[in-house]
């Protein structure tokens, strides 16, 4: 539900900025070594991908009761909201720019909802942000001393939130895979 209408907002952001080279939506903070990662391989900090964005989202969704679907104590559905958060790095460019143009794209997408909370544009900010579950210290410095500082890396924490009608009991469907 919510990790499509995340790909979609991805898609979105990589038509109107055609200068980033990919963007990632499944990846998350591991718990054991507090790097970035999609399951697969590391993504921040990484210098492999070019220009490039991911969105990051906590573990947990949060309900939301203020739903539309919502009449009195008849409840037809429930809202999904959750905390995202955007990082992009552009090689040689300028942050001020690159937040106006993701704050832009962001807030012109349709599809969901969404509510700016914070952003930044400070590099050494961002980078201890979003390795400060690293334990191994060096891992932070490194990064610190690699980044370029013609470089523009930008942080954009927003949240979404959709609806989710409730379906009739009768049609709930197998959540199994195929093996």
């Amino acid at each position: 539900m919510l990790k499509q209408k995340l790909a979609d907002l991805r898609d979105n952001i990589l038509l109107y900025n055609p200068y980033f080279n990919k963007g990632f939506t499944d990846v998350i903070m591991d718990d054991e070594t507090g790097i970035i990662n999609d399951g697969r391989e590391r993504i921040f900090p990484n210098d492999i991908f070019g220009n490039y964005f991911y969105l990051r989202m906590p573990q947990k969704m949060q309900f939301d009761y203020t739903n539309p679907n919502n009449m009195g104590d008849n409840w037809l559905g429930v809202g999904i909201a959750n905390r995202i958060i955007l990082i992009a790095l552009v090689k040689n460019a300028s942050p001020d720019k690159l937040m106006e143009n993701l704050i832009t794209t962001i807030g012109r997408y349709q599809e969901i909802n969404t509510k700016m909370l914070t952003a930044t544009y400070q590099a050494d900010t961002i980078i201890i942000q979003e390795l400060s579950g690293v334990k191994d210290r060096s891992v932070i410095e490194k990064a610190l001393q690699n980044f370029d500082i013609n470089d523009a890396l930008v942080s954009i924490e927003f949240t979404v939130s959709i609806s989710f009608p409730f379906q009739q009991l009768k049609c709930l469907q197998n959540p199994c895979k195929i093996c």
